[in-house]
């Protein structure tokens, strides 16, 4: 069970100007170690907007 959900989080991601929220189908809170290519790739594409941005 996973008090994370989408609809949880929402709230905190319009909190940020660049803040992104993207749903891992068929995950758990641990994502990151379940699905670890589509993590890795998120979180760099994440980091070359930041830094195209600065």
């Amino acid at each position: 069970y996973d008090e994370a959900t989408p609809e949880a989080t929402a709230f905190y991601i319009e909190k940020f100007s660049n803040g992104v929220m993207r749903v891992f189908e068929e995950s758990s809170h641990e994502h990151h170690l379940e699905k670890q290519l589509e993590y890795i790739q998120e979180v760099r594409q994440f980091l070359t907007r930041a830094e195209l941005k600065s």
